[in-house]
């Protein structure tokens, strides 16, 4: 099992989000958005799209705690992996694992979000008398 590279985007948007304490702003603090320019080197400063973070921040906590877990170390962890791993009495390639599993689990959680939405949409224009069907091709590649 490999990471999903728009889920580990999402990851990253959600690690700066949280660094920022996860209340929306047109910015966030900390070394996420180049504050260490004081020192002489900057940063090009990421946006933070909010609501991004907060679905996945959403997803994040549907998971097992290991999970969570897992996924708080690899992204939000102020000190080594390894010390991290120890500290919750295993190693290092169980976290990652769990990574792995985890980006699989978030993916799925937003595609269970989606149809959600989408069902629920297509329930308040039948009530709206607004309903228009998808046409069949769209469904078919």
């Amino acid at each position: 099992m490999a990471r999903i590279p728009d889920i580990e985007r999402r990851l990253l948007n959600w690690a700066r989000w949280k660094d920022g304490d996860g209340s929306p702003r047109l910015g966030n603090g900390g070394v996420w958005n180049g504050e260490s320019a004081r020192s002489g080197y900057r940063e090009a400063i990421v946006p933070t799209s909010d609501v991004e973070a907060s679905q996945t921040d959403m997803a994040v906590q549907s998971m097992v705690p290991e999970l969570q877990q897992a996924v708080t170390i690899v992204y939000l962890r102020t000190g080594s992996i390894e010390k991290a791993a120890a500290s919750v009495g295993v190693p290092i390639s169980t976290i990652y694992r769990r990574v792995d599993l985890a980006h699989a689990r978030i993916a799925a959680w937003l595609v269970w979000r989606g149809d959600a939405a989408r069902a629920e949409r297509e329930r308040v224009e039948r009530l709206q008398g607004t309903y228009v069907p998808p046409k069949k091709e769209f469904y078919e590649l």
